[in-house]
Order: C-alpha cells, then sequence, then structure tokens
C-alpha cells in the first residue's frame, strides 16, 4: 500500500488499448472512472457505489477541494496488476496510487493471500494518499504523516497493530520519526511497527490538539514550510518533542493496558504467530513464484510452437 510519485505513459498505454481489445469495462461515477476486465465484473460492481462516499468523506476529513477526475484500474490478476505499471511495485502491495496522473491500480485477493483488508479499505488507503497529494499542493510529506493519515481509511495491517503498540508501551523501544521521513521498512516486525505508531502518532496529534489545529499545520505544509516550522506553528512543539509526548502516551494507555489486562503473553503469542506467518508467507511466495516460471514457459514453448507450425521458410 505505497503511494509512487512518477508514472510514465507506458503504464497507462494497455488500460486505454484494452478496453476495446480485451474485453475490458469501463464505468464511470461523479469523480471517478472505473476499468476493470469483464472477469472480475462482480468485484467491480460491488466497489463501484463505495467509491464517491468514500471520497466524500476523506474530502471532508482533510478539508479538500478537488474536482478532477480518478482513474481506477481494477486488474484482473496478479501477474497483469504489476504488468500495468511501472517496474519497482514491491511483490506484496495490493494497490497503488500516482497522483501525478490521477491513478489508482488495484488487484484483487488471490487464493493464497489472507488480508484483514478488503478491497474497498485499500481502494480507501490509496486514495487518502491521493487526495493528501493534492491537499499539500504536490509537495513533499513525511512518510510516517502519509501512512498514518492514509491508514486511518484503510489497514492493511490492522490485526497486528495492538502487538507493535503493546511493545512500545512496556519497552519504551519505537522507531524515531525522524528516521521515518523518507522511507518505511520494507517487510518483517519494523514495519508492522512503523505503520502502527505512525498511525497512531496522527491519530494523537488530531486528538490531543484538535482538528483545527492539525488542518493549520496540514495547510502550513502546503504553503511550503518545513516539517518542524510547520509542527511548530500548529501544535507549539516540534518533532522531537511531539514524538516525546507520543511515547509518553503510548506507554502510559498500551503499557499500562497490557499489564492490567495481561495482555503483554499474548503480544509475545501474536508476535510469534507473527513471524510464523511471515515465514510461511515467503515460502508460499516463492513456491508461487515458481508456478509463475513454470507457466511463463510453458507458454513461451507453446508460442514457440505455434511460430514453428505457422511461419513460412526463410529464403536466403
Amino acid at each position: 500500500m505505497i503511494a509512487f510519485r512518477v508514472l510514465t505513459l507506458i503504464a497507462l498505454l494497455p488500460v486505454q488499448a484494452r478496453p476495446a481489445e480485451g474485453g475490458w469495462q469501463a464505468r464511470a461515477t461523479e469523480h471517478f472512472q472505473l476499468r476493470y476486465p469483464s472477469s472480475v465484473e462482480p468485484i467491480a460492481r460491488n466497489l463501484l457505489p463505495r467509491l464517491e462516499p468514500l471520497r466524500a468523506a476523506i474530502m471532508t476529513d482533510l478539508s479538500i477541494q478537488d474536482q478532477g477526475s480518478i482513474l481506477v484500474v481494477l486488474a484482473p490478476d496478479r501477474p497483469s496488476f504489476f504488468a500495468l505499471q511501472p517496474p519497482g511495485v514491491p511483490d506484496w502491495a495490493s494497490g497503488t496510487s500516482y497522483p501525478e496522473t490521477r491513478t489508482i491500480f488495484l488487484r484483487p485477493a488471490d487464493s493464497l493471500e489472507i488480508r484483514a483488508n478488503t478491497l474497498s479499505g485499500i481502494f480507501a488507503h490509496e486514495l487518502a494518499h491521493l487526495l493528501l497529494h493534492r491537499r499539500l499542493s504536490g509537495r513533499s510529506v513525511p512518510r510516517w504523516l502519509d501512512e498514518g493519515i492514509a491508514n486511518r481509511y484503510g489497514r492493511s495491517l490492522e490485526w497486528d497493530f495492538p502487538g507493535p503498540l503493546l511493545g512500545v508501551g512496556v519497552t519504551g523501544n519505537y522507531l524515531p520519526f525522524a528516521t521515518l521521513r523518507d522511507g518505511f521498512p520494507e517487510t518483517g516486525p519494523q514495519a508492522r511497527l512503523a505503520y502502527a505508531q505512525s498511525t497512531d502518532f496522527v491519530q494523537f496529534l488530531k486528538r490531543s490538539y484538535g482538528p483545527a489545529a492539525f488542518q493549520a499545520f496540514l495547510d502550513h505544509l502546503a504553503a511550503g514550510e518545513e516539517l518542524d516550522p510547520s509542527l511548530q506553528a500548529a501544535f507549539g512543539r516540534d518533532l522531537a518533542s511531539l514524538s516525546s509526548a507520543w511515547l509518553k502516551h503510548a506507554r502510559l494507555s498500551y503499557g499500562l493496558v497490557g499489564l492490567l489486562t495481561g495482555a503483554i503473553p499474548l503480544w509475545f503469542a501474536i508476535s510469534l504467530l507473527a513471524l510464523w506467518a511471515y515465514a510461511r508467507k515467503r515460502k508460499t511466495s516463492r513456491r508461487r513464484r515458481e508456478l509463475w516460471e513454470l507457466e511463463d514457459r510453458a507458454a513461451a514453448l507453446s508460442a514457440a510452437d505455434d511460430e514453428d507450425d505457422a511461419a513460412p521458410p526463410t529464403v536466403h
């Protein structure tokens, strides 16, 4: 669930060409163009009526004024999802957004995946990335803020959020937000911690200082101010001071809850389960890649046989 900032025309050409060539369908709402192949018609019909309400909720929450149209491409399967986009999309991604071209790519879950989120939740997450880019006039945004806001609307790791936060509450160990400005850990417990604490930090700012102060913070960023001056102007504190205040909140809230409810052993159990699930997922992903490679080889061999049968002899 990553907001990419660059999209080449190559990524859009297949989408624009295939509706007429490969059974792709197009549906429109007031602010969205949804394109999808006939094979995922039921999924598209379920998603379509959710687009406008989710947009309205996010725009109201972030005080965004935007009338532009957004293209939503629902790929039929995992290979198509990646083939329609530029290289570099992580293999675990289930949605991407490209603010410059106002495009969102989605894919349905395949039979080997177990995710806590729905397709509409993934869409909402990517839409929040795109609209936040609009809210900030295209200016650079810290990764913790980008993901913390987007996770308010759709969390692919929601089931695992209590575990990392209980750990912060008990130990006081967390990832400094200054290190989460430009990127997150790719996978594993550190990635879950980055998403969990970023989401909780954003919620902490809104709860502690109020929606008006949070909107003022976004206004200062949109005007081109640096992060710390924007935080100072809106909340009266810089990132280091706010991080310390959040840590005190986390230690009191999650640490106390963990100790009083006996959830700490449960957190360790969840962590062990998460590590087991991660190892199993890697093994499954490896097998899946091997299967795809075999399928690709079989398709290539079949195509070569067809060419041999159909091609006329070459004359020198």
